[in-house]
């Protein structure tokens, strides 16, 4: 299995529209790619501004050909709703305790 954790600072008040594009529009077209595994998204204080999102897969293969596909378009979604530019880490997860280390 492999992860992708995207990391990001939202605007002030931008969460509830966040989940709302990560868990419409972004989940969907997730939920079609070849390879796709599943979606965790995090908030990481109590005003929900700074989150992770991980993705799963199968292979590297898998997320490169995701990425490579919807990158523009996700960037163009997200872009509004934050403030900092995202940081994008990738890296195998041979079990959630990979997934937790990679989050730490």
């Amino acid at each position: 299995m492999f992860t992708s954790v995207v990391e990001c600072i939202l605007k002030p008040h931008e969460k509830e529209r966040f989940e709302e594009v990560l868990r419409g529009h972004i989940l969907r077209n997730l939920k079609k790619a070849s390879g796709f595994v599943g979606l965790l998204a995090i908030a990481f204080d109590t005003r929900g501004e700074r989150m992770l999102a991980v993705t799963m897969w199968r292979t590297r293969a898998d997320a490169d050909r995701y990425e490579t596909a919807h990158l523009a378009e996700l960037v163009s979604i997200l872009k509004p709703l934050v403030v900092q530019g995202s940081h994008v880490t990738w890296g195998p997860a041979d079990s959630l305790n990979e997934i937790a280390r990679a989050l730490a």
